[in-house]
């Protein structure tokens, strides 16, 4: 999501000068608006157009190479099974958070948090297709309703930190899923135990034997089984 903001006082200069109004009738319909800071909470790139034509239009070239340049560092194949996958876990995520009543906007606010991690350049194998995946094993799993969406929340965030030099990833991700709950804010504190010890796949095992989710080594190209052995 791009967005073009401006200070409030140059946007109420503009209006007036532009539509010849009054000081108030422009903070009026300024009022009305979002607020500068609701569309950066919504945003993912931010374009400043408090300057003029020239430096607008090099902000622009500057953040449309950047995202050009994130597509090139992934695998060509990959980016189209990032598209793919994309579509089906949007709306996988949608009736994740609805089950556990989290609001409209801040689903949406997450959903391109956790999407920009599994996206992002080095990730090889734990991306957005993985997620995928994993969601095609729990499908042919045993597993009630309710218990399917605690382990579809667990899905999402098992992999959401991931730093191939580190070997904290898992409880890394369980920590940002834990400042997921707060934001929320209508996370049972029952469901956030069993996600939080879900969330650490590898770090947990038994618990996700418990729940009935194959393990995530059953997938080809996963190096977990090492992780439960030890």
């Amino acid at each position: 999501v791009w967005t073009v903001i401006v200070p409030e006082e140059t946007s109420k200069e503009r209006l007036m000068k532009r539509n010849n109004i009054s000081e108030e009738d422009a903070k009026r319909r300024i009022s009305a608006q979002m607020s500068n800071a609701e569309r950066i909470q919504r945003s993912d790139i931010i374009i400043s157009n408090e300057w003029n034509v020239e430096e607008t239009t090099k902000q622009v070239k500057a953040a449309l190479q950047g995202v050009k340049n994130r597509m090139r560092m992934l695998l060509p194949d990959q980016v189209q099974l990032d598209v793919t996958a994309d579509n089906f876990l949007s709306s996988r995520w949608t009736s994740c958070c609805q089950s556990m009543k989290v609001n409209v906007e801040m689903q949406r606010r997450w959903w391109r948090i956790i999407r920009q991690k599994y996206t992002c350049g080095g990730r090889y194998y734990h991306n957005t297709q993985h997620l995928k995946d994993m969601f095609a094993l729990l499908q042919t799993s045993a597993v009630t309703v309710d218990r399917a969406d605690v382990l579809a929340f667990a899905i999402f965030f098992h992999d959401v930190i991931y730093n191939a030099t580190r070997s904290d990833n898992e409880e890394e991700s369980a920590k940002f899923f834990q400042t997921f709950c707060v934001a929320a804010g209508s996370i049972s504190q029952v469901d956030q135990v069993k996600l939080n010890a879900l969330t650490c796949l590898s770090a947990h095992a038994d618990a996700v034997l418990e729940f009935g989710l194959v393990c995530d080594d059953t997938i080809p190209g996963s190096c977990l089984q090492d992780d439960y052995d030890n």
